[in-house]
Parts: structure tokens; C-alpha cells; sequence
């Protein structure tokens, strides 16, 4: 019987897997499928939180914030994202935090192909896991195999996304985020 922490992280970290495959078959031309790599990100991170022991209204006090998500995923033992993942999760706070994807007629969102929300997203996910997994007691039946199938989830994400991004001597989208960023922190 699943206790009270790990269905409910269980069950993000399924939709978050879920949104960031949305995403994936959608493309990176469109919008919708940046706003799905956003939400993976951000259920990604709170699957984590939830397996770590935080009440539901713990998380809906984090309200839609990947910035505030993942400081409280850092502090419950979370692993620190490298500094392409963290800039790129830096990038998806300032567009899903806003909403700038749900609303796109309204404001004029930065773009970012979404195969790099997916990157981060697959990151997320698989840092999730193991928070998911923690919070299984290690006898329980299925557990190994949900490892698996989780792990596998995120790899392919990951494997899919790793060579549209990385590999590029000098990285136009990402050198752009961090300039929005820079010219973001100086106001």
C-alpha cells in the first residue's frame, strides 16, 4: 500500500514525464510546447519536494516559481543542475513564472526552442526519482522496476535533447538567456 508522501510524488513525477513527452512530440516551433516543458519542469521539481515530506500546501505556496522549487529541491538534498541546466531553468522562471506561454497574444514571451526546456526538464526528472524513490520502502514490490522505468523515462528525454544542444562551440540560445539574464539583474 503506497504511503501518504509517495503516491501523491509518484504521481507528479508520471506527469511530469508525461507534459515533457507532450513537449517533445509537439516540436520546438510552438508555443504549447514550451508551456508543457515549463509545467514538466516545475511538477518535476515538486514530485521531488512532495517524496521529501512537503504537504500540498507547501507546494501551492511555491505557486508556479521553478526558482523557488528548485532552492527548496537543492535544500532536501537535491543535487545542484550544471550550469546549462541552471541557466536554462533560470530562463524557464522568468517565462512560466510570468505565464508568458499561457498568454502569448497578451505579452511577447522570449523565445526558447523547447528542446532545451526538455533538456532541463529530463534533468529535473531524473534528479525527481531518486527523491521518489527514497521515499519507497525498499522492500516494496515494483520499486526496482519503477526505478527503471523512471530512470529510462528521463534518459530518453535526455538522449533525445543532449545532441540538439550540446556540442555547439558557441551556443546562440544559451548565450542569449544569459544575456536577457544579465540585462535582467541589472534593472
Amino acid at each position: 500500500m503506497a504511503s501518504g508522501i509517495e503516491q501523491p510524488s509518484r504521481k507528479s513525477t508520471g506527469a511530469a514525464s508525461q507534459f515533457l513527452y507532450a513537449a517533445k512530440k509537439l516540436g520546438s516551433d510552438h508555443v504549447p510546447a514550451r508551456y508543457l516543458a515549463c509545467h514538466g519542469i516545475e511538477l518535476a521539481l515538486k514530485a521531488h519536494l512532495r517524496s521529501r515530506g512537503y504537504t500540498l500546501d507547501q507546494l501551492i505556496n511555491i505557486r508556479h516559481s521553478i526558482d523557488r522549487a528548485l532552492a527548496s529541491a537543492k535544500s532536501t538534498r537535491m543535487k545542484q543542475p550544471r550550469i546549462r541546466v541552471l541557466r536554462i531553468l533560470e530562463f524557464a522562471e522568468e517565462i512560466h513564472f510570468k505565464h508568458e506561454y499561457r498568454y502569448p497574444h497578451l505579452h511577447h514571451p522570449k523565445f526558447i526552442e523547447s528542446v532545451y526546456l526538455i533538456y532541463a526538464g529530463a534533468w529535473a526528472l531524473r534528479e525527481a526519482t531518486d527523491g521518489v524513490l527514497t521515499a519507497i520502502p525498499k522492500r516494496t514490490r515494483g520499486r526496482e522496476a519503477l526505478r527503471t522505468q523512471m530512470k529510462r523515462l528521463a534518459t530518453e528525454l535526455m538522449e533525445w535533447a543532449r545532441p540538439k544542444i550540446v556540442g555547439r562551440k558557441r551556443d546562440p540560445v544559451l548565450a542569449r538567456m544569459m544575456r536577457l539574464l544579465e540585462i535582467q539583474n541589472t534593472d
